[in-house]
C-alpha cells in the first residue's frame, strides 16, 4: 500500500512541473538532490536543479503531458516513475526517488531516461 502523504506529495511535485512553479517545486527536493538529464548529465544540487527548470519552463512552447505509470512506497522511501513527452519532442521516463525527512515527503534523486522512437508501421 502507498503511504497517502507520499501519494500527495507526489501529485505536488507533478503539479508543480506542470504548473511552473519553481518555489513549490524547490520545496519538494532535498538540498543536495542528485539529477541525471536524459542526455547523462549529472546535476547535483538545489541550485542546479532548480537552474535547469527555470531553463526548461522560460521554453513556454514545451507543455510536456505526463503520466504515473508507476508509484511505491516502503518504510521512508518512495519511488514513482512518470512518463512524459510529446510526439514532436519524444517520449522519456523520469524516475524520482523519495525520503521521507522530517515529516515530509522529498525528492532525493531522479533520472530522465529518453524512450525509443515508436516506428510508425
Amino acid at each position: 500500500m502507498i503511504d497517502p502523504a507520499f501519494d500527495a506529495a507526489l501529485d505536488r511535485y507533478i503539479a508543480a512541473l506542470d504548473d511552473r512553479d519553481l518555489v513549490t517545486l524547490g520545496a519538494a527536493i532535498i538540498d543536495n538532490i542528485a539529477f541525471v538529464e536524459s542526455n547523462g548529465a549529472r546535476l547535483m544540487g538545489r541550485e542546479a536543479f532548480l537552474s535547469l527548470h527555470r531553463k526548461m519552463f522560460a521554453d513556454g512552447d514545451q507543455r510536456p503531458q505526463r503520466v504515473r505509470r508507476d508509484s511505491r512506497s516502503v518504510a521512508q522511501t518512495g519511488w514513482a516513475l512518470i512518463e512524459y513527452g510529446s510526439p514532436q519532442h519524444g517520449w522519456a521516463f523520469l524516475g524520482l526517488t523519495f525520503a521521507l525527512v522530517d515529516g515530509r515527503w522529498l525528492v532525493v534523486a531522479g533520472q530522465n531516461t529518453p524512450l525509443p522512437p515508436i516506428e510508425e508501421d
